[in-house]
């Protein structure tokens, strides 16, 4: 797994501090989109059902789909597409003494 940090700097940042009430969120890697775009996948099964919800709710308004399309297709792939531009990436450091 990997740690991604919202930059300060993204346009979307305050959009991001919103939905998962913090700056650093846990993703599942990295893909390529259609247009050649790099995005992370934000993983589904990290989020708080609240922070679920709210990106349902971003997702189905900016692609003008059913909220519960964009849940399900959620759900099917555990991740969400987020651009990589809006995060810095590092690895997530296991706890020696958890």
């Amino acid at each position: 797994m990997m740690i991604a940090t919202i930059a300060k700097a993204s346009p979307r940042y305050s959009t991001w501090i919103y939905i998962f009430g913090t700056d650093t969120i846990r993703v599942t890697g990295e893909v390529t989109g259609p247009q050649g775009q790099k995005r992370i996948l934000v993983d589904v099964d990290a989020l708080t059902a609240l922070q679920f919800q709210r990106l349902v709710v971003k997702f189905s308004r900016g692609w003008r789909l059913p909220s519960e399309q964009v849940r399900n297709e959620f759900l099917r792939t555990r991740s969400v597409p987020i651009s990589a531009e809006d995060v810095t990436l590092k690895p997530e450091t296991p706890h020696l003494f958890a």
